[in-house]
């Protein structure tokens, strides 16, 4: 695959290649070139230098990343995070607010009369162009980059309640160790392949890859004494399968391959599990409002992301109608809580709003 004559031969050479592209024209025919409906089904990036070498051991542990008080990549909120979510929600309900669009521009009406005149969505790009501004209100080309944005997830999650942690052959023990906040079960590039493979057919893996954390290794008082819980986030599962829709049959089974996934490695835990939940791609759409049940607002693929997200009309957290801008997962650089949409977004914010200042004092003193 090249570009423009330029060998596309790993990730890092795509990188560089967006980051190079300036022109809004450029990066229209760069998203579509990268478009996975435009590469086709047998091109593969070359491995990553660390990655050349699989290892058979197949699970990985990745210790005490969720300690708050060290100076890990990774922070759990204690307690329950839904209580912040709830405050921001009864503030929002409180002041009732609503999207005022006129000639080009948008603002929110908090109370009547009352417009104010920047707005920062937080929600889904599509959810904020089409269901909130309204297509009508936006550019053609806009309207279709939004449309054709892609936001299905191949991912679940599977919740578990355990009556002990599990002991692992590699590292036995129940007691909390390092090898107990987080364990990922993704082996080799091959069992990543067939995992894949299962799903492009409608199937949920057969062995999926799982990303488990068990947050009561950190904060014991979640759960009641003497009893963990843990959140598996479990690829790769489509959000409809081909034999029809979920069911609780299908919910159990993906549940099982999980328990029978984890059990490889830690014998005792298939006996350990107490309760089970599970949420597929469409149960997390219907469930949290989060489209195609993706958490990352859309599609993390190269022809959806840096300058191209969610559109390269609509990057760098600006839009073609004044007043509004977007900081959500649905931009630069795209999900895992991270924060750094909305930070970026306030600095555009802020200058945006230093520059209007003085247009406006400039104009005044004419």
């Amino acid at each position: 695959m090249n570009w423009r004559g330029r060998p596309l031969i790993s990730h890092q050479v795509v990188i560089e290649t967006i980051s190079a592209v300036t022109t809004r024209t450029g990066r229209r025919q760069l998203a579509e070139f990268l478009s996975v409906g435009n590469r086709g089904e047998g091109t593969r990036f070359a491995a990553d230098p660390w990655l050349e070498t699989q290892s058979d051991e197949g699970v990985i542990v990745v210790p005490d990343l969720f300690d708050p008080y060290d100076k890990g990549d990774w922070y759990r909120v204690r307690r329950n995070i839904l209580a912040a979510a709830a405050l921001l929600a009864a503030e929002a309900n409180r002041v009732a607010p609503s999207f005022v669009k006129d000639q080009g521009t948008i603002g929110i009406e908090v109370l009547p009369g009352s417009r104010q005149g920047q707005v920062a969505s937080g929600v889904h790009p599509a959810t904020t162009f089409l269901a909130l501004v309204g297509e009508q209100h936006l550019p053609a080309e806009l309207a279709e980059d939004i449309r054709n944005f892609r936001t299905r997830s191949p991912s679940a999650k599977v919740n578990l309640t355990l009556s002990e942690l599990p002991d692992f052959t590699a590292r036995p023990g129940t007691e909390p160790g390092p090898q107990h906040p987080e364990i990922m079960v993704s082996p080799t590039l091959t069992y990543l392949e067939r995992a894949w493979d299962d799903t492009k057919y409608g199937r949920p893996s057969a062995r999926p890859m799982i990303d488990c954390v068990i947050p009561t290794t950190k904060d014991p008082a979640i759960a009641p004494e003497d009893a963990h819980i843990m959140n598996c986030f479990v690829q790769y599962v489509p959000y409809q399968p081909a034999d029809g829709p979920w069911d609780d049959a299908s919910r159990d089974a993906l549940a099982n391959s999980v328990i029978d996934t984890i059990t490889q490695f830690a014998p005792n835990f298939r006996n350990a599990v107490t309760h089970r939940q599970v949420l597929t791609p469409y149960d997390l759409e219907q469930r949290f409002g989060l489209l195609g049940g993706n958490i990352f607002h859309g599609e993390i693929s190269p022809d959806q992301l840096f300058s191209l997200r969610p559109s390269p009309l609509a990057a760098a957290y600006r839009i073609p109608l004044a007043g509004l801008y977007l900081c959500a997962s649905g931009t630069h650089p795209g999900g895992g809580v991270m924060g750094i949409p909305g930070l970026n977004a306030s600095r555009v914010i802020i200058r945006d709003s230093r520059h209007r200042t003085l247009g406006n004092r400039a104009a005044s003193a004419r």
